[in-house]
């Protein structure tokens, strides 16, 4: 796989989706069709059980935040023909920011908890 670095101005940014309730039926070419009339589709990841089926969870990055924004407007909310779950389109977490707010739990090392014992005391 090859990999091509963008420009990181601020129009590039917030342009990766993360759409959850994606019914297990539908095809990564369906999610193609309902995300493609919104914007210029750069990358796209439907994650898939064992079997080949789709998980219910999708990302898709435009490359325009006007994009990503237009499909959020337009599909957040979008059922399916035959679901009875709307998707949820939102803008997809920084996996960085992710990483670095769960080590920023552990930045401290471990915690001292002080137990108070019969006598009242620490």
């Amino acid at each position: 796989k090859v990999s091509y670095s963008r420009p990181n101005t601020g129009d590039l940014k917030n342009t990766n989706l993360f759409v959850n309730n994606v019914p297990p039926g539908v095809s990564e070419q369906d999610v193609i069709n309902l995300f493609s009339p919104f914007g210029n589709i750069i990358t796209r990841n439907i994650l898939k059980n064992t079997n080949g089926t789709n998980k219910g969870i999708a990302f898709i990055r435009y490359s325009k935040k006007t994009e990503a924004e237009d499909a959020i407007t337009n599909l957040d909310g979008h059922y399916f023909p035959g679901s009875t779950v709307p998707l949820e389109v939102k803008v997809a977490e920084d996996h960085g920011k992710q990483k670095a707010a769960y080590y920023a739990g552990f930045a401290g090392g471990p915690q001292e908890v002080a137990y108070e014992n019969d006598h009242g005391t620490a």
